[in-house]
């Protein structure tokens, strides 16, 4: 398992962990949770298997077709599909039986936020409407983080906050080589960069991280990042304070 993938895997049970314990989720049985980015592993939904393993349904969504196409279902409770949170039209299929909607290290990513926010109550059941939603702020320390986390909150007008959390994080990778290749992963597709080019972007990609996120005392290389939780629920008719 590479950096990027350990880190992701290990964010998404320690965010899972954390619905757990400040919702006091324990019978899940019921439920169709959304996992909105799921993701080229679909850790998230992967996380809430193995901490509930009588969870309902696992629905694992991604725009990108052939992410979802190399994901492989490892069970019935869990399954993916093509669909879009910024595009009311990619959800019909889901709406009004989604009982809990997650999403892990995917909104900071996301141009129409406060689009994505108003489709979540689009697809979540009536009886109840709780959304979980872990955001990575200022990567790399590019972006101000309190702008983004101002931006976030203006987005959650009309959501009843539960807990905002931030925490500083830091990976270090084990070589130069690696973190090239996983900047590459996290940024490549983002540009159109031609074979011949390729060992360049890698290399310039590298020495930006470098000007901006120093190597730690091992003299690592560090990707350095604020990631935000926040716990939320929309209320809507009939519903008062059910989370669990």
């Amino acid at each position: 398992m590479d950096s990027n993938s350990w880190m992701h895997r290990v964010s998404a049970k320690r965010f899972i962990v954390c619905c757990k314990g400040e919702f006091g989720w324990e019978d899940l049985s019921r439920d169709v949770i959304m996992d909105v980015g799921c993701g080229v592993r679909g850790y998230g939904g992967q996380m809430i298997l193995e901490l509930f393993p009588a969870v309902g349904t696992i629905i694992g969504i991604s725009k990108d077709q052939e992410e979802v196409d190399n994901l492989k279902e490892t069970t019935k409770k869990i399954e993916f599909a093509v669909a879009d949170i910024e595009k009311r039209e990619t959800l019909q299929n889901y709406e009004g039986w989604i009982t809990k909607v997650i999403s892990i290290h995917v909104f900071h990513q996301i141009m129409e936020k406060e689009e994505a926010f108003r489709n979540i109550p689009l697809v979540e059941a009536r009886r109840r409407s709780c959304s979980f939603v872990r955001y990575q702020v200022g990567n790399i320390r590019m972006v101000d983080g309190n702008a983004q986390k101002s931006q976030m909150e203006r987005c959650l007008s009309g959501f009843q906050e539960v807990q905002c959390l931030g925490e500083e994080r830091e990976l270090a990778y084990p070589s130069d080589k690696d973190c090239k290749e996983a900047l590459y992963k996290m940024y490549g597709k983002s540009f159109n960069i031609s074979s011949e080019l390729l060992d360049e972007f890698k290399e310039e990609s590298f020495q930006v991280l470098l000007r901006l996120s120093k190597r730690n005392e091992d003299g690592k290389p560090c990707y350095r990042f604020t990631e935000m939780s926040f716990l939320f629920i929309k209320p809507t008719d009939g519903f008062a304070s059910e989370t669990s």
